[in-house]
């Protein structure tokens, strides 16, 4: 599940996905930066051709649903929404 407002997207963890999670290729957007909204800690991001991975603690900041905030390279509103697959 996810939000966005100005140059952010809020995406929301109701479970863990593990300690990696998979996000599609940035096509017509960049991720600048990307942390937990709870702490403000900094989540590690690696891209792959086939997508970018963001690294997750084993132990997530909220029990009930983890908030990571993705800022992006201009408007969050603009980019296309994805489908993401378990």
């Amino acid at each position: 599940v996810s939000t966005h407002k100005e140059n952010k997207i809020y995406l929301y963890l109701l479970e863990s996905p593990g300690r990696k999670l998979k996000l599609p290729p940035e096509e017509g957007y960049k991720i600048t930066k990307a942390y937990f909204l709870a702490d403000g800690e900094a989540v590690d991001l690696e891209r792959k051709k086939d997508g970018v991975l963001l690294s997750l603690p084993a132990s997530l900041p909220d029990q009930i649903a983890t908030v990571i905030v993705l800022e992006v390279k201009g408007p969050a509103a603009d980019i296309q929404p994805i489908t993401l697959n378990p």
